[in-house]
């Protein structure tokens, strides 16, 4: 079984190194990775190169071509088999994930696609190679699908990427737009709603890092006003029930007293921005 892996990148170099580093010690060979470049210099070029050896490495510049999605539609444009996945830049795979998708793909013909989990690292998750994946659970509803992992962790057969069509370019990370995130929410339900088969497996790993909260707040209390805007717009957009939103709503309003309480000043204004967030996305047009 053939993969087709679509890597977006900007302004990070040993993380992408490290994601190389472990897909040269992938046991299941049969795959190729396109590497959409959006950087204004040449820091992947040796990085890049030094693989070419080992694997196939597609490496396609677009510096002006900034946000997510569009650098991922970009890469999607030059797949044309397989099972295909976007990982992040900061992502890395345990030795034997490719061999156990492509067994689970096999021995599920009926499955559109699957989803694994994440966990920060090796030492966080019980690895065994020999371990039988499971079919798992059926993303069966809106609910369920959008508590999977983003598209680092899911893997989909090409014929549903090309059913589906691109990814919504107002969405997700430096989109330059108010919706800084639930690209791949958005992406997930429209296979949802096109009927496609869709489980995810905890016993398929990838390694993704989660920065503590505070590190993320006081980073860029922005990002929690982006990442609801853009999370209820899809919730909006996809019919998600009134109740929902408002019940979504409610946790991050109780959140700031909650937050003041603890002597938490940041998290108090993180939960303001989710909340202004919320409603923006909501009833934005």
């Amino acid at each position: 079984m053939h993969f087709s892996l679509v890597l977006s990148t900007l302004g990070r170099t040993k993380e992408v190194e490290r994601f190389l580093s472990s897909l040269n010690d992938q046991t299941h060979r049969n795959f190729e990775l396109t590497v959409v470049d959006q950087n204004p210099d040449d820091r992947l070029v040796p990085l890049l190169e030094s693989h070419q050896e080992s694997f196939t490495v597609n490496h396609l510049r677009r510096p002006d071509d900034r946000g997510l999605s569009k650098a991922r539609n970009v890469g999607l444009q030059h797949v044309k088999e397989g099972v295909v996945s976007c990982p992040d830049d900061d992502c890395w795979y345990p030795p034997q994930l490719l061999e156990q998708v492509s067994a689970y793909l096999e021995r599920y013909p009926e499955v559109d696609g699957v989803s694994g989990r994440t966990t920060p690292g090796p030492m966080d998750a019980a690895l065994d190679a020999s371990q039988e994946v499971l079919q798992g659970n059926h993303l069966s509803s809106p609910f369920k699908v959008m508590r999977v992992p983003g598209m680092w962790a899911f893997f989909l057969r090409y014929p549903v990427i090309k059913a589906i069509g691109e990814f919504d370019e107002s969405l997700g990370v430096g989109a330059g737009t108010p919706w800084g995130a639930a690209e791949d929410t958005d992406f997930y339900l429209r296979l949802l709603k096109a009927g496609f088969k869709l489980y995810s497996s905890s016993s398929l790993i990838v390694f993704h890092p989660t920065a503590s909260n505070e590190r993320v707040m006081l980073r860029d209390l922005g990002r929690s006003y982006r990442y609801g805007a853009g999370a209820t717009r899809v919730w909006r957009r996809h019919g998600l029930p009134l109740w929902y939103f408002l019940y979504e709503l409610l946790r991050s309003f109780a959140g700031i007293p909650l937050s003041l309480l603890q002597g938490r000043r940041s998290k108090a204004i993180w939960h303001w921005g989710a909340f202004r967030g919320k409603l923006k996305g909501w009833f934005a047009k």
